[in-house]
């Protein structure tokens, strides 16, 4: 009930630039987000809980712009019910955007200390999970936000290593070398791996597939079948 809220409430305000909402838009996406957090709130009572709550109440803190202190101690919580859990992470590096919550490089800064944390594979892994993540949401991540190429390669790798037979995975990997690591042969040799098998849910459409590899990759996209997004598995 409160993931329908809340979705129901960013539908009333629309996926535009805060100018672009309306008064009534406005309202309708508070009073809904208020019903949600309501709801979750309610449901603290229940004898079961959902890694979702979590997820639902950050999404709806977003959206009401809780404080940083606010939505630091939501998020801490969170992880701390459900450590593997790598949506929660992405929730926080969206939150710290500045077209949100924070200034250029704090999305940068959260995430090496948050896999630091980690630490090992699983730390590299997180970096990579949430970097893919957030690439295409706010333009080139590693040139305007300052997050590391080189820590999500390493990520990559190991990502690749856990999920051998992931098309998406091997697609995902050259997608984001192609926008963090242009100046280098590496992008034109994981496209060339590829050998033709593309799923195009990791580059987004066949549109920005073709643009990004025209100058890398000779051959015609195929769209391989689809395969489960590691991003929603547990590290």
């Amino acid at each position: 009930m409160a993931d329908t809220l809340t979705s129901y409430a960013w539908k009333a305000r629309g996926s535009g630039y805060a100018n672009t909402v309306t008064k009534a838009g406005w309202k309708l996406f508070g009073d809904r987000l208020i019903e949600s957090v309501q709801v979750l709130t309610d449901a603290k009572s229940l004898k079961e809980n959902c890694p979702r709550w979590w997820s639902v109440m950050l999404t709806a803190g977003l959206g009401l712009g809780f404080e940083k202190t606010q939505y630091n101690a939501l998020f801490a919580e969170a992880i701390k019910s459900n450590p593997g859990y790598t949506g929660y992470y992405c929730q926080m590096a969206y939150y710290l955007l500045p077209r949100w919550h924070g200034d250029p490089q704090d999305t940068a800064k959260f995430l090496q200390t948050a896999a630091d944390q980690i630490g090992g594979e699983d730390g590299d892994l997180l970096y990579a999970r949430v970097a893919w993540h957030l690439q295409g949401i706010e333009g080139n991540i590693f040139d305007d936000r300052g997050v590391s190429w080189d820590r999500a390669e390493k990520g990559f790798q190991v990502m690749q290593k856990r999920f051998p037979d992931s098309l998406y995975v091997r697609n995902g990997r050259a997608y984001i070398a192609v926008m963090g690591c242009p100046k280098t042969l590496l992008p034109q040799r994981l496209v060339n791996e590829l050998d033709g098998k593309i799923d195009l849910g990791a580059w987004t459409s066949k549109e920005n597939f073709k643009r990004l590899t025209k100058n890398l990759y000779p051959g015609q996209a195929v769209q391989a079948p689809a395969l489960p997004n590691p991003l929603n598995q547990k590290s």
